[in-house]
Parts: C-alpha cells; structure tokens; sequence
C-alpha cells in the first residue's frame, strides 16, 4: 500500500542520510583544519543523498551480504516462451526472482482489522500533514520577505549607487545586483534573483567602511548561488522535520556558507578581523534574526556567531590536496547505492568437467549449465563458452543461447548480459539450421527487426558486435518508437504487435521506459486499445498491448484510463475483449479494479448468459478473494445453463466461502 511504501522510503533516506551524516561529522572533527567553507559541501551531500535515497534511485550495487548457501541461477527471466521455443517443445523457464519492496500486503477483503493496521497510514498522513503545514509556512515567510521587498525603497544615493558598480568589478560579478532599504528590523539578506534588502535603520547606523563590508558579504553570497544551493538542504528539511541529523547539516551549511562569505568580505573591504568582528556584534545586538527561504546571509544565533568571530583569526589550514581529496571521498559515499546478496557462482574446473559431459545429458541439464555460465564473470563465462561451443552437441547449443539471453546476473546498470551479442554472434555462425533459427528470433526480439537470410545477419553483427546489448536495443528502438505514431493503421499494428511480444520491456526498463515515455507509447497503446474494443478478431493483439501497458504503467492513475472503457459495462465491447481484460487485470497487483470488476458482474448477470466472460469474472473473485462478489455469483449460478459454467462458478463459490 502507498502508506507502507512511504514509510519504507523514509525509513531507507534516514538510513542513509544517517550514516553519511556521520562520516561527515566524524571527518570534521578529526580533522579540524579542513575550512567550513569546505566542509559546508559534505552537509550538503548529506541532503542530497537523503533526498536520493527517498526517491529510491540506486545507481550502484553492493554485493556484501554473504551469499546463500545453495547455489541458485541468477534470474532467468521468461514470462512467456518464444514460437521457436514452443516448436521445440521446451517447458517455461522458472519465472524471474524479482527484488520485492517491504510493502504489506493488502488485507483479505472481510477479514477484520487491528488496531495496528491502522498505525501506518496514520504515521504516513501524519507526516503529509507536516510536510504541507512546514511548506505553508515557508511560503508564507518568502510572501513576507517579498511584500517587505516590494515595499522598500532602492537605494538612490548616487555616490553609493556608484560604489555597488566599483564593488562589483572588483568582485567580477556578472551583473550589478539590486539594493534595497527596508523597514524593520532585520539582518542584511541575499535574496534569489540577484537582490539585496538590508534594514535601513542598519544602514544609516554603519560607517562608510562598515556599509561597504555589508555590501561585499551580500555579494559574495550571490556570486557563488548560495540561495540556489540552499534549496537541497531547505527541502530535505521540510521532508525530514522528524530526523535530527539533517536538521544539523542545514545548520552546518548555512554555518559554511557565512563563514566563506566573511573571508570574502574581509578581503575584498580589506578589513581587520577586529573591525569585522566589532561589526558582527553590532549586527546582532541591533537587528533580529528573520528565517528567510530561498534567501542567504540571515543566520544569526550564539554558536554560529561564535564560530564566525573564531574564524575570523588567521589559522594555518590543511593543504588543499587533502581537502579535495576528503571532500571527493564524502561525494564518492554520496552516491546512491544498496547493499546486496553475493552471488555464489560454481568454480571453473566443475562447470568444464559439466561442459564435457552434455553429449549426453538433456536439455533441462543443458539450460542449468547455461545459466551458470551466464552467471561467472562476463570475460570467463564467454571464455568458457567459446571454447568448448563446437563440441556441444545441437541441444545444448540451443539452451546456452537461451541461457544468455534470459539471464539477468548483473545488479549494475544495465541489467542485460554484457557478453549477450558476442553469444548470439557464435550461434549466426553455427552450422545447425536450427541453432541459426533460434538466433534469428532472438535478435527480432532485441532489435524489433527481420533477419531473412544469413548475410543480414552478418552485416548486423558487423556493425553492432562491439556494441553493449543496453545500447543495441536502444539504436534499435528509438527509431522504430519515433516513427510509430507517423504510421497507417494497418502497419502500426503490425508494429505494435511485434514490439508486444519482445521481453525486452522487463530486460531493461531502464534503457526501453524512458524511450517509451518521450514518444508517448502509453497513449498510443490505449489509443490503439480503444479503437480495436469490439473486434474480437485481434484479440491477440489486444492481448499483447494489454500486457505491455502493464509493463509500461507504474501506478493506478496510468492504467486505470485505458482500461475503463473496457470494464465499463455501459461501454461497447466485444465480449471475447472483455474476458480477456477480466482474466490479464485479475491480479492482486491490480486489486484497485475489484469495485469495476464487481459493477460489471451485477449489470452481466441481468444480461443474456455470456459464459465466457462470466467465467473469466468467477476465476478472477476468486483470486483477487472478494467475498463481496459471493451474491452475483450465486445467481449467476441459478442462471447458467451449462454444466461446466455451473461447476466453475460452484468451485468459486465454494472457494470464497472457505475464506
């Protein structure tokens, strides 16, 4: 449930927030002649990763957990068998081992809830209603600064206005930033868009030398985009109110960012520590502190201006060698990663003395030694392969081709086998007809392309041999996606069908979703979906596009508007359409479409008997356990006519009354 997922977000982000936030803390303190202007950006990766672990991106996989005691294949992934693999009358490879979320499943509808069922959805909306409570008062506080700057005055002293323009030459700022004097009482304040909004009551207290002092540490804060790099730090605040160490890292950084900004100052009013720090004072005692969002230079407690008057004195800082090479190993930590399960593969000399021993052997014995293969170090698995390829005999050259290309080994990016083209390259030239067949259907399915003969082929693995198979499938499917929609009906169907039956949609989303997201495939499924509703002739085809918009929608929101049409029973649909979309969504992963699937059996029941389809609607109550469903079965039961139809709804009766 979205509750659970929320929570597990959370939970992960603090996890690894935590512990960078700790290495951070643990390096400043052993190494306290690293500046805080440097440090600033490990408490400022610190908020990234944190934001990066909430979204769940992982870009990089660890595989330090000790691995299972019992060697298990690395993912062979086949929803479905291919037609040359069907003709050979091979059974289904085991169904892919995908990584599941910690997400709880939802409850069996009729079985009562706890008390403790409800915690976390009362954790999840209790932690909404902060989020947006903290964003409110944000946007409240800006609105303030924004009516307090709109309602002060520029600052139109000709001989100061020409001051700002000598200051920013010699700071080499790109453009002359606005200045203006405000009422109230309240610290200098560099506020996104270039501007400036110092107290005039300040102002007008303040030598010429402390105005110019102000003035360069304002600009400073500009010049290097504090306001726009606070807003990493701002927002993992307002997500993570409840997590005290990223309540200390946005401290740190705005505690950095001062204290670079005063060396700035210093230097360019070249003004003595004494002098600047008398200045510090007089800011604090005389002005109160503002909380400005999107907004820079407005920190002002004990601790922080303590340890900006320290700073103040000249210290002898570590060199910069050691400072870049502390703050690349804080950003290396940063990275988004997870740690996983080692994966123990077999030892070389048992997989050759296995090789040897196929002549024999059948083929299930075949794909078991292929997947192990598959499964060693890229280099050694293909090594191996090459090797002893001419010696296997036809059926076991069929199944390590079958091996590499359904095998997901790799946790890192991308998830399709690094060796995939080179196997696929000794079985173009094998001397078996049949392996050459099993090749060809293979790279139709990778490359959305026909092979007719064995020079196409050739010419193919000529240009793409040296090519990653994540970036075959991408020179491949960019073209034939940007030129779908630009199709007649006819030949986009034609097309259509044979992008559905490639597998490459779960091999690698992270090459083919966002190619499907910028040419809208999404909408030219439903598109085509809609328009086919009532002729059950395509009905493989509308069986396709079904399951391939449910590889391509992430959420409810997606699928739901090109399904409806067809659950709908107001709506015209072919029965035959209808059942089939009945049977693909009965899934407790699609349990949203329970009360479509309930409205439809009560206005079905009231029609002529259509046994097909209620069929499909008592197999589809049954696994989806909806007890609610219990009276339209029942009289569909009175009103069937055929004995198996009868059974059938019986069996789901029976079945749900047991729950």
């Amino acid at each position: 449930m979205m509750e659970n997922m929320l929570l597990t977000a959370l939970g992960r982000a603090c996890v690894h927030g935590g512990a960078l936030a700790l290495v951070v803390w643990l390096l400043a303190k052993g190494m306290r002649r690293v500046p805080l202007s440097l440090q600033r950006w490990g408490w400022w990766l610190v908020c990234a990763k944190t934001l990066l672990a909430f979204t769940g991106w992982v870009w990089i996989s660890l595989p330090l957990l000790p691995a299972d005691t019992e060697w298990k294949p690395a993912e062979p992934y086949e929803p479905y068998r291919l037609a040359h693999e069907q003709r050979a009358e091979l059974p289904a490879t085991p169904s892919i081992t995908q990584a599941t979320s910690p997400v709880a499943s939802p409850p069996i509808q009729g079985q009562p809830l706890m008390l403790a069922d409800y915690a976390p959805a009362a954790l999840a909306w209790l932690w909404v209603a902060m989020v947006v409570a903290l964003f409110v008062g944000m946007g409240r506080r800006w609105a303030q600064i924004e009516r307090r700057w709109r309602e002060a005055r520029p600052l139109d002293d000709a001989r100061w206005r020409a001051h700002v323009h000598r200051l920013c030459v010699q700071m080499e700022l790109p453009s002359v930033p606005q200045v203006r004097l405000s009422e109230g009482d309240h610290p200098p304040m560099a506020l996104i868009g270039n501007r400036v909004l110092i107290a005039e009551r300040l102002w007008e207290q303040l030598s010429d030398e402390e105005r110019t002092t102000v003035l360069a540490h304002e600009f400073a804060h500009l010049q290097r985009g504090d306001a726009w790099w606070s807003l990493v730090p701002m927002l993992a605040q307002v997500l993570f109110f409840f997590f005290p160490p990223i309540r200390y890292a946005m401290r740190q950084w705005e505690l950095g960012c001062e204290v670079a900004s005063d060396a700035i100052a210093m230097r360019v009013a070249e003004c003595t520590p004494y002098a600047y720090g008398s200045l510090l004072l007089k800011i604090a005692e005389r002005m109160r502190p503002v909380a400005t969002p999107l907004g820079a230079g407005t920190t002002h407690n004990f601790r922080h201006l303590r340890t900006r008057l320290q700073q103040l004195t000249p210290a002898r800082l570590t060199t910069a060698w050691l400072s870049v090479l502390t703050l690349g190993l804080v950003a290396l930590l940063a990275l988004p990663w997870q740690v996983t399960a080692q994966v123990k593969t077999p030892k070389k000399d048992a997989l050759v003395r296995q090789l040897r021993a196929l002549a024999g052997a059948d083929w299930r014995e075949a794909f078991r030694v292929g997947l192990q293969l598959a499964s060693l170090p890229p280099d050694t698995g293909y090594a191996l392969l090459k090797q002893h390829w001419n010696r296997l005999p036809v059926h076991a050259r069929r199944q390590m081709l079958k091996a590499f290309y359904y095998t997901l080994p790799y946790p890192l990016s991308p998830r399709m086998h690094p060796k995939l083209v080179p196997v696929l390259e000794l079985g173009a030239t094998d001397r078996s007809p049949s392996v050459r067949d099993w090749v060809k259907t293979y790279l139709q399915d990778l490359a959305l392309r026909e092979f007719r003969d064995t020079e196409s082929l050739r010419a193919w693995f000529a240009q793409y041999r040296n090519l990653p198979a994540a970036q075959v499938v991408r020179a491949h499917w960019e073209p034939f996606l940007r030129d779908l929609p630009k199709l007649p009906p006819a030949e986009r169907e034609a097309r259509l069908m044979r992008l559905a039956e490639s597998f490459v949609w779960l091999r690698e989303p992270t090459v083919v979703r966002p190619l499907a997201a910028r040419y809208r495939l999404h909408a030219v499924l439903a598109e085509t979906l809609y328009a086919n509703r009532m002729d059950a002739s395509k009905l493989r085809l509308l069986e396709h596009v079904l399951r391939c918009l449910l590889t391509l929608s992430r959420s409810e929101q997606e699928l739901r508007p090109a399904v409806a049409p067809l659950l709908d029973p107001q709506q015209p649909c072919a029965t035959a359409v209808r059942a089939l979309t009945v049977d693909i969504l009965s899934d407790s992963q699609c349990a949203w479409v329970t009360p479509q699937l309930i409205a439809l059996a009560q206005h079905a029941v009231k029609q002529p008997v259509e046994p097909e389809l209620w069929m499909e609607l008592a197999e589809a109550f049954c696994r989806l356990e909806v007890k609610q469903a219990l009276p339209t079965l029942r009289a569909m039961r009175a009103r069937a006519k055929s004995p198996t139809l009868r059974e059938n709804i019986k069996r789901a009766i029976m079945e749900l009354e047991r729950l």
